[in-house]
């Protein structure tokens, strides 16, 4: 088990996550964006669980279902 975010590591998630330039990066994008200037022991694992705990990510996260019942061919109008 990791130990706690401390609040320096915090408050850099929050800035860099909540950046008005971008629109909440996922944890992927936002790591790759962190690593060029921070790191730190556990960062990767840190990134993903504070960006899994961001509620406007999770609100906004899209689901993909898939289609219901098979694909009904539409009809061709006939001009006259």
């Amino acid at each position: 088990m990791l130990p706690a975010i401390n609040v320096h590591k915090m408050k850099i998630l929050d800035v860099e996550h909540n950046t008005p330039h971008f629109v909440h990066p996922g944890g992927n994008k936002l790591y790759k964006d962190l690593k060029q200037t921070f790191w730190w022991n556990h960062m990767k694992q840190e990134v993903v669980d504070y960006v899994a705990k961001c509620f406007t990510c999770q609100r906004v996260k899209a689901e993909h279902p898939r289609p219901v019942g098979l694909l009904q061919p539409l009809e061709i109008p006939e001009w006259k």
